[in-house]
Order: structure tokens, then C-alpha cells, then sequence
């Protein structure tokens, strides 16, 4: 938490996406970043330490789960994959270390509520 406001980063390729959700969230009072491959995001949550990952299962530099597996070894902040279902059947089953999944395309509310969840 940046002054008592949760920060999330949002980790996608899809540019236009991640400006929606960051819109949608910084108007429930969230702090957000950007980033869009697993490299930049890891260097990110380095400096900033998030609240919340919002991961994307299929981004250009390496896969969504291998992207957690790092995040983990440098943070404990909460992580949800944010994909579509078809990317979690190509990925595989999701592991222990997320805290939830955000199915794509996904409601204003959707999302909202999945972020408030795993502040909780």
C-alpha cells in the first residue's frame, strides 16, 4: 500500500485493456501501474511492491504461470491471472500460488469485486 491505498499492477500485453481496467479500478481508489510483458512487470514489482498482480497467462516474453513463479521469489503480493479461458486450458491448471482468476472479456463489476476479494 502506497499512503494507505492499494496498489495493483496490471500485467498484459493488450495495451488498450490494461487502460480500461486501470481507469476502472484508480475510480474504486486504487493506485495502478502498467506493464506490459514479464519482464518490465518484474521490474516494477521490485520497485513498487503491488498489493495485487493482475497477470495475464499469455504475454510476449515468457507464460503468465512462469511470470507468478518469479513474482513469488520476490514478493508475497496477492496474484490473480486475468486471461481468457481458453489461455488457462493452454496453460494448465492453475497452481497454489494465485489468488484467484478473472475470466477475459470480464464486467466493470467482475473485476472490482475480484480485486476487493483478495484484499480481503
Amino acid at each position: 500500500m502506497i499512503n494507505g491505498i492499494p496498489s495493483i499492477l496490471i500485467i498484459d500485453h493488450e495495451q488498450n485493456l490494461c487502460w480500461v481496467v486501470q481507469r476502472i479500478l484508480e475510480r474504486e481508489g486504487y493506485l495502478c501501474r502498467i506493464a506490459k510483458d514479464g519482464a518490465s512487470a518484474l521490474d516494477l514489482i521490485c520497485a513498487s511492491q503491488p498489493d495485487i498482480a493482475l497477470v495475464d497467462l499469455m504475454l510476449p516474453d515468457m507464460s503468465g504461470q512462469e511470470l507468478c513463479r518469479r513474482i513469488r521469489d520476490i514478493s508475497d503480493c496477492r496474484i490473480i491471472y486475468f486471461s481468457s479461458v481458453a489461455d488457462l486450458k493452454l496453460a494448465g491448471p492453475i497452481d497454489k500460488i494465485t489468488n484467484g482468476f478473472i475470466n477475459k472479456p470480464a464486467s466493470m463489476k467482475r473485476i472490482v469485486h475480484a480485486v476487493g476479494n483478495a484484499l480481503k
